[in-house]
């Protein structure tokens, strides 16, 4: 006997799906088809990535065992205008599973796409969707905003991931090696800092112990996490923190690396510099600097790390002890400084200027500013610094434009790759500066500063 059901598919997202023009783009538009109907999303253009948020509903009229066995599908091709549409993957349900799920229903779930046809192999993106499938007398749960945030902390994504059978998956350990650090800002108010280094990935959290008191801590340790290939997870994000006894722990600072990068080369010991707000505080502007919502304006210290991947039959997470590394080969640099002069100064009777090299810095003398100009005409002393061969793991020149009045504010700032200015040479040039969200808060038709300058090793 025919019955009446329903199903919705709401297409929500793709992501990280593969480009089938010649330019390895594609132009993605996602077909739902349940019981011989079909309906489609919108075209996205030129990108691998796309939020569709776009809901669909069957309605069904047939046996019990027939709607069981109807299948969900959802496909996802590059759209072509006079050619036929490309496909890039898809991926398959049967109404009696999506029934059987409690709430009759999966929610906000990634699913890994494979190109049925065998032409490519392996994944072909992901995309994040939700189905109901509701027979006779039957209704889906409502879910508050809350619960459509499903990527939030603690979140393990890897589960979130429904994968094709003919997927299948391995295991791997991401080893993240932390030795120590040196020059952390001083976070507590007796100059000292307890710091620690914490990774998250795919939804799990490790942390090396907490060393107190100290601006110089040695961890040895190594955070062992579980990851699951094929992965929609790449960024892994390294923080180093301040354990806070009362309160909040502290982000020091945030390094972004990929997990792609990682398993095609593992990282050897290295110093990796860390950036982040000028002070310390808590305000939101400095911990969106601190995390890297905003540029880090500011040298945090430095950590001598190392990551790699390991596969395994189970993974499993942990924190394992191990033997110090010896820091890479350095070498002796001079930075030469030449400063002229600098316009559309915003504020300030008087203006200086300030060079950071790692935990190095030189500072101008102090010249009046008159109609928003200031000149200095002046070579800085020498910076001698000692720093690593690699040219790559150099910190970033910070140069910083200063004013003063009753107090010594910076207005602007710039960062610069030090392997970009290897060679003191060539005539000086001007630079725009940024402003720096911490400072005065500048009218419309102020500019942090222009500045010209020439320098190098």
């Amino acid at each position: 006997m025919s019955r009446d059901y329903q199903v919705r598919v709401h297409i929500l997202e793709g992501r990280d799906l593969k480009g089938r023009e010649s330019a390895g783009i594609s132009d993605p538009i996602c077909f739902v088809e349940v019981g011989g109907q079909k309906q489609h999303t919108a075209i996205m253009k030129k990108t691998l990535s796309c939020t569709w948020d776009h809901l669909f509903f069957f309605e069904l009229k047939c046996p019990a065992e027939e709607f069981r066995r109807t299948k969900i599908l959802v496909n996802v091709y590059d759209a072509n205008t006079f050619k036929r549409n490309v496909l890039i993957g898809g991926y398959e349900f049967e109404c009696g599973w999506v029934n059987d799920q409690a709430g009759h229903e999966i929610f906000r779930k990634w699913v890994a796409l494979s190109d049925v046809t065998d032409k490519f192999e392996g994944i072909q993106g992901f995309l994040k969707l939700s189905a109901v499938a509701l027979g006779p007398g039957e209704s889906s749960p409502s879910h508050d905003d809350d619960e459509e945030e499903d990527e939030e902390e603690g979140t393990d994504l890897q589960s979130l991931v429904l994968m094709p059978p003919n997927i299948t998956t391995e295991e791997y350990h991401l080893l993240v090696r932390c030795y120590r650090a040196e020059n952390l800002p001083k976070m507590d108010q007796f100059g000292k800092t307890d710091g620690f280094c914490r990774v998250k990935f795919g939804g799990t959290t490790n942390k090396t112990k907490i060393v107190k008191k100290t601006l110089s801590p040695v961890w040895d340790q190594e955070l062992q996490i579980p990851v699951t290939i094929p992965c929609m997870s790449d960024t892994i994000p390294f923080e180093v923190l301040d354990w806070d006894q009362a309160g909040k722990d502290e982000i020091i600072a945030t390094v972004p690396f990929s997990l792609r990068d990682v398993m095609a080369m593992p990282m050897p010991p290295r110093w990796v510099n860390l950036y982040g707000a000028l002070e310390t505080g808590h305000s939101k502007i400095e911990q969106q600097l601190n995390t890297g919502s905003l540029e880090g304006n500011a040298f945090r210290g430095r950590v001598l790390m190392s990551m790699m991947t390991q596969r395994v039959e189970q993974a499993k997470l942990a924190v394992n002890a191990i033997g110090g590394a010896q820091a890479p080969q350095t070498e002796s640099y001079t930075l030469r400084f030449d400063l002229y002069e600098a316009t559309e100064i915003p504020t300030g009777r008087n203006a200086e200027v300030e060079v950071c090299v790692g935990s190095n810095k030189v500072v101008s003398s102090s010249a009046g500013v008159k109609n928003k100009c200031a000149s200095w005409f002046e070579s800085l002393k020498d910076l001698k610094v000692s720093l690593p061969q690699e040219t790559k793991d150099l910190p970033d020149i910070i140069i910083s434009l200063y004013v003063k009045t009753i107090s010594r504010t910076r207005v602007g700032y710039l960062r610069l790759k030090a392997q970009d200015v290897l060679q003191f040479n060539g005539p000086p040039r001007w630079y725009l500066f940024k402003a720096d969200p911490l400072g005065e808060k500048l009218g419309e038709e102020d500019l942090p500063g222009f500045v010209l300058f020439k320098l190098g090793f």
